[in-house]
């Protein structure tokens, strides 16, 4: 009995071990302070036309990159194709249900429809998309 006991109580110790460290795995969030990254001289155009400086990353087996500004994220975008979001990847097409949307254009960088999870679909800036049109990356960014 005293065995078990022991069992039981170092999977309980186990388990919240693992929770504890699932928890403290760093995301990637809109607004979040960088540390430790060295300048980097790359940038990125993001939807408001401004360039900020960029770092490109894998977390999770997928590449992002992301925007900086004053030592915070101010945008994070993907092309990756193991990227999912809502059911959707790079080179879906459009979803009938994000055809529903209002779809968002800005002059010179694209456009975009704002999906439920937060993330947008960015498609190719030079047409209007259409039910065939492949979605070509998504991003994170406060308009």
């Amino acid at each position: 009995m005293i065995a078990f006991m022991k069992r039981i109580l170092t999977a309980i110790f186990l388990c919240a071990l693992c929770l504890l460290c699932y928890s403290q795995q760093k995301t990637l969030t809109l607004g979040s302070p960088v540390e430790n990254l060295e300048k980097s001289q790359s940038r990125v155009l993001i939807p408001n036309n401004e360039l900020v400086e960029s770092h490109d990353i894998m977390m999770d087996g997928v590449n992002y990159t992301i925007g900086i500004r004053e030592c915070k994220i101010v945008y994070i975008g993907t092309s990756d194709e193991k990227f999912r979001v809502d059911n959707l990847r790079v080179g879906a097409p459009i979803s009938e249900n994000l055809l529903d949307r209002e779809l968002g254009y800005t002059p010179g960088w694209g456009y975009y429809i704002k999906m439920d999870s937060g993330w947008y679909a960015g498609f190719d800036f030079s047409k209007k998309p259409t039910e065939e049109t492949p979605i070509k990356f998504f991003f994170k960014f406060d308009f």
